[in-house]
């Protein structure tokens, strides 16, 4: 029962029953981890949960399971209205809004699957934020939009969230003042 022990630690996750450990975050990691979760819960914190390190049992199409650990997610009230608190603790399903944030050295064909399967399984919106290009990539049944420095992030599924992308990896590279 090995992987029963590792799915309960927020470093491993698992994609169609392999593992996948996730990288250790860094500073500007962290603190765009940080700050996107503020901006979620300052704009959607009334209708729904954020939690950063969530830790997702989506399920998978064939028998093997999938369980994600998004850097930051958010999940509406009227879902997690659904849940014992039990399955709360890890909701059985993916995230009305994942965010993850790209690490040196991630696996980007992983984390294109896992994008395609958080949208394949109920996310609204996926944010696929890349600290080194300075762009956050968007992505909703709509299609995929990059915004980029001097770009107001905004979406058709998720309206009443936005944020001035310069301004976000600005924030994130503040050392003292």
């Amino acid at each position: 029962m090995l992987r029963d022990l590792l799915s309960d630690r927020p470093a491993i996750e698992f994609l169609d029953g392999v593992a996948h450990p996730k990288v250790s975050p860094k500073r500007t990691h962290g603190r765009l981890q940080f700050l996107l979760a503020r901006l979620l819960d300052d704009q959607g914190g009334a209708n729904g949960e954020v939690v950063p390190e969530w830790r997702c049992k989506i399920g998978s199409d064939d028998a093997e399971p999938t369980s994600f650990v998004p850097d930051v997610a958010w999940v509406s009230d009227s879902r997690l209205a659904l849940l014992s608190d039990e399955e709360a603790e890890a909701p059985p399903f993916s995230p009305d809004v994942a965010i993850e944030i790209r690490s040196p050295g991630d696996d980007l064909a992983y984390l294109s699957r896992k994008i395609a399967c958080y949208l394949a399984t109920g996310s609204l919106l996926v944010l696929d934020v890349d600290p080194l290009r300075r762009a956050v990539t968007a992505h909703c049944a709509d299609g995929v939009i990059v915004f980029g420095d001097g770009e107001q992030l905004k979406t058709k599924p998720v309206t009443w969230f936005s944020f001035d992308v310069a301004t976000l990896f600005k924030a994130a590279q503040r050392r003292g003042s």
